[in-house]
C-alpha cells in the first residue's frame, strides 16, 4: 500500500531532483553522441549495440554493476535499505531504483525475466542466497552483474581463463591469404561462404572439410578482418555435467557476442554418431542459436549438419606436391640433425599430408634423432613411416582387422601375367599425380580418383598376400573389412556403418580390402519389394563410395559371375589369380617352406606336388601341421611327417585321402 502525497515541500524537492536528473540524463545523451560522432565508443554503448538492450534493461545493468565498479554506491544502497547487513539487490528494489513510481516499472520487470536478452545471454545473474531455499520466489532471489560484464564496463576486452575454461580460446593472430598453401578455388569457396553466413540469411554457417593440420584454422582467420577475433571451441573438452555445460556455452557465446567474433568449432565428427548427435553438441546448437555471428565447424571428412540448419560446405586439400615436398625439406632441415636415406619426393609419393601433420612429423623425427637415434648416421625410411601413420590417426580397429605380413614380390608364385598386374597397380597409384593432373588424363579420361581393383580367385591363391604387398610397397595400412560388422539388418544402417569405414581409412590413406565381396557387391535384382530396393540403394551406394574414395580399395571373390555388371564397368584393375598347376605348386612348396626347418634327407616336392592338389593358402596349413607334429614327435620334418599332415588337410577339405596312406 502506498503512502498518501508527500507534503508541497517535500513534494517541490523531489520535483528539483527529478529535474536535475533528467538534465543530467540529457547532458550524458549529448556527450554519447559526441563521442561517437568523434568515433569514440563507452563499454555501455558496445554492450548495448551487441545485445540489442533497450534503455531500460542498460538502466538496469548499470544500476546492478554499479556497487562492483565504485564501493560509494554500495553504501548508498545499503542507506536506502537501512540495512548495512544486505548485500543482494533484488528486482524489487530494482523496479524502486530504475523506475520509481513512473511508467517504466513494468518494463524494468520485462527486462530481468528469465528469457530476456540480459538473463538468457548471462550479462545478469539471478541466483539464490545461501540463506533462501529453492521456492522463493523470482522477484526476491539475488540479482548480479556478472564478474565478465564488469570487467568489460571497467575496459577489459580479453576474456579470463575461468570465463572460456579449457574447451574455448580467443584466436587473434592475422594471418594473409596469400601465405596460405592452398588452391584460390578453395579460398574464394570459403569467403564467399562467409559473407553468406555472415549476412544473416538463412546459411548458418559454413562446414571445412580437411585433414587435422590442413589449414582450417588459417583460413578462418584469414577471411575476417583485421580487428575481429574468432572464438574456437573444442567440443570433446566441454564440461561432462549437463547443468555446468549449459552455463559454460552460456558464457562462451555471450564472449562471441560480445567481441563480435564467429566462432569455430573442432571435434564435432565425435559427438555424431549412427544413433544422432550427442547431448553435448545437442547442447551446443541450442546456445549458438543466440549468436547472430557465422558458425564455422571444422572436420576431418564429411559430416551431415542438417539438423542444426544450412551449412555450406567448403573442401580443405592437402597441398599440391610441389608444395609438400618443400615443406618436408624445410621441415627436416630445421628439426633434424641428422641427413635422411630417403628423400621428400619419396614421402609425398607415398602419403599426400596436410602442412600442419608435415611440419608435426618433421618435429617427430627430430626428437628421434636427438634420444634414441643419438648413434645413427642417417635417419631410416622406417622412422619416418611411423611419424606419418602415428599422426594420421584413425578409428578402423572397431570396423576392419590390420593386415600385417612381411611377404615380398619374390614371395609371390603367380603367372608372370598377374604379376605384371599387381605390378601396374602399383605403380599406377605411386605416379597418380603426375598421371591425373600433370599429364591431365584425370580432366577426361579418369573422373574418379579412386582405383578400385578386383581380385578374382579361389580361396588360397594369394589375393590377401597380394594386397599385403602392395600395401607393403607403397607405404600404407592394408585393413580388411569385416562385413559381419558392416551389413546390418535394418534400413540405412549398413550404408552408415560403410560410411564410417571410407572416412577413418581416408584419415589413415588405408588400402581397403573387401574380402569375398561378393556378399556385399552381388548382383542388383529387380524391384519386387521394398527389400529388394533397398537393398539395390546399398549396392549404388557402394560403387558411389568405392569410386570416389582416394585411395585403394581392393575387392576379393571366389565367384565372379556373381558380381554386378555395372560394378565390373566402374574397375580400375581386374586381376585373376588362378588355381596353381603342378609347376606353380612345386615352386610354392620351395618358396613357402622356411630354410630353418630341421628335415631328414631330401623332401620331394615334386611328388607332393602331384599328390596334393591345392592352393598356397593350403600348402601353407601343411607345412605349419607338419612342423607341429615333428616339433611334438622331436624328430625333423620328412616325407612321412609332410604325407600325414597333407592327408590331414586333404580331409578337412573334403576331399578323399589315398588309401595307401591311411592310418
Amino acid at each position: 500500500m502506498r503512502m498518501d502525497a508527500p507534503p508541497p515541500e517535500v513534494a517541490e524537492a523531489v520535483a528539483e531532483v527529478e529535474g536535475v536528473i533528467a538534465s543530467f540524463r540529457a547532458h550524458m545523451a549529448a556527450r554519447l553522441t559526441a563521442s561517437a560522432d568523434m568515433g569514440l565508443r563507452f563499454p555501455i554503448e558496445d554492450l548495448r549495440a551487441a545485445f540489442n538492450l533497450n534503455d531500460w534493461a542498460v538502466d538496469c545493468l548499470v544500476a546492478l554493476a554499479a556497487p562492483e565498479l565504485d564501493s560509494g554506491f554500495a553504501r548508498a544502497y545499503s542507506h536506502a535499505w537501512c540495512d548495512f547487513t544486505r548485500r543482494h539487490i533484488d528486482l524489487a528494489f530494482l523496479v524502486d531504483l530504475v523506475a520509481g513510481d513512473g511508467p517504466g516499472r513494468e518494463a524494468v520487470r520485462e527486462a530481468i525475466e528469465p528469457g530476456s536478452p540480459l538473463v538468457r545471454h548471462g550479462l545478469v545473474e539471478v541466483g539464490l542466497s545461501p540463506d533462501q531455499p529453492a521456492t522463493v520466489r523470482y522477484s526476491e532471489r539475488p540479482l548480479k552483474a556478472a564478474d565478465r560484464v564488469v570487467a568489460w564496463l571497467r575496459g577489459r576486452r580479453e576474456p579470463d581463463e575461468v570465463t572460456l575454461g579449457r574447451a574455448a580460446r580467443v584466436l587473434r593472430d592475422r594471418i594473409s591469404m596469400d601465405r596460405l598453401l592452398l588452391p584460390e578455388r578453395t579460398k574464394t569457396a570459403f569467403v564467399e561462404a562467409f559473407r553468406e553466413a555472415r549476412s544473416g540469411r538463412k546459411v548458418r554457417g559454413v562446414l571445412l572439410v580437411g585433414a587435422v593440420g590442413s589449414g582450417r584454422r588459417s583460413l578462418v582467420l584469414a577471411a575476417i578482418d583485421g580487428q575481429t577475433p574468432v572464438i574456437e571451441v573444442d567440443v570433446t573438452n566441454l564440461p561432462k555435467d549437463s547443468g555446468e555445460r549449459r552455463v559454460y556455452l552460456r558464457d562462451v557465446v555471450r564472449e562471441a557476442v560480445l567481441l563480435g567474433a564467429p566462432v569455430f568449432l573442432t571435434g564435432v565428427e565425435n559427438l555424431l554418431s549412427a544413433t544422432g548427435p550427442a547431448p553435448e553438441l545437442l547442447d551446443v546448437f541450442e546456445h549458438l542459436a543466440l549468436h547472430p555471428g557465422p558458425v564455422v565447424v571444422g572436420v576431418p571428412y564429411r559430416i551431415s549438419l542438417r539438423d542444426f540448419g544450412e551449412f555450406i560446405e567448403v573442401e580443405v586439400p592437402s597441398p599440391e606436391p610441389p608444395d609438400q615436398e618443400r615443406l618436408w625439406n624445410e621441415g627436416l632441415k630445421a628439426s633434424c640433425r641428422l641427413p635422411c636415406s630417403f628423400t621428400a619426393k619419396e614421402l609425398v609419393a607415398r602419403y599426400s599430408l596436410s602442412g600442419g601433420t608435415i611440419m608435426a612429423c618433421c618435429r617427430e623425427i627430430g626428437r628421434w634423432a636427438d634420444t634414441i637415434g643419438r648413434k645413427a648416421k642417417t635417419v631410416p625410411l622406417t622412422v619416418a613411416v611411423d611419424a606419418i601413420r602415428g599422426h594420421l590417426g584413425n578409428r578402423l580397429s572397431s570396423l576392419a582387422v590390420p593386415v600385417y605380413k612381411g611377404d615380398s614380390w619374390e614371395d609371390l608364385v603367380l603367372p608372370d601375367r598377374t604379376l605384371a598386374l599387381l605390378r601396374e597397380i602399383t605403380a599406377f597409384f605411386r605416379h597418380r599425380h603426375r598421371i591425373v593432373q600433370e599429364w591431365g588424363l584425370g580432366a577426361k579420361l579418369l573422373k574418379s580418383p579412386g582405383v578400385p581393383c578386383m581380385f578374382c580367385g579361389q580361396p588360397g591363391t594369394g589375393k590377401t598376400m597380394a594386397a599385403a604387398i602392395i600395401a607393403r610397397e607403397l607405404g600404407r595400412e592394408l585393413f580388411q573389412v569385416d562385413l559381419s560388422r558392416i551389413v546390418d539388418k535394418y534400413i540405412g544402417e549398413t550404408e552408415k556403418n560403410l560410411a564410417r569405414v571410407f572416412e577413418e581409412a581416408a584419415r589413415a590413406q588405408a588400402i581397403l580390402l573387401f574380402d569375398e565381396a561378393d556378399s556385399l557387391f552381388a548382383r542388383r535384382t529387380d524391384v519386387r519389394t521394398s527389400v529388394d530396393r533397398y537393398a539395390n540403394l546399398e549396392v549404388n551406394y557402394l560403387l558411389q563410395r568405392v569410386e570416389t574414395y582416394g585411395g585403394i580399395t581392393i575387392l576379393t571373390t571366389n565367384f565372379p559371375g556373381g558380381i554386378d555388371e555395372a560394378f565390373k564397368r566402374r574397375l580400375r584393375f581386374w586381376v585373376e589369380f588362378p588355381f596353381p598347376e603342378k609347376a606353380e605348386r612345386v615352386r610354392l612348396w620351395q618358396t613357402l617352406m622356411p630354410k630353418e626347418v630341421p628335415t631328414t634327407g631330401e623332401l620331394d616336392f615334386d611328388e607332393l606336388a602331384e599328390r596334393y592338389v591345392v592352393s598356397g593358402g593350403h600348402i601353407r596349413n601343411i607345412i605349419i601341421r607338419a612342423a607341429t607334429l615333428a616339433a611334438e614327435a622331436g624328430r625333423p620334418v620328412d616325407m612321412a611327417i609332410l604325407r600325414k599332415a597333407g592327408d590331414a588337410e586333404y580331409r578337412l577339405m573334403g576331399k578323399l585321402v589315398r588309401e595307401d596312406t591311411e592310418d
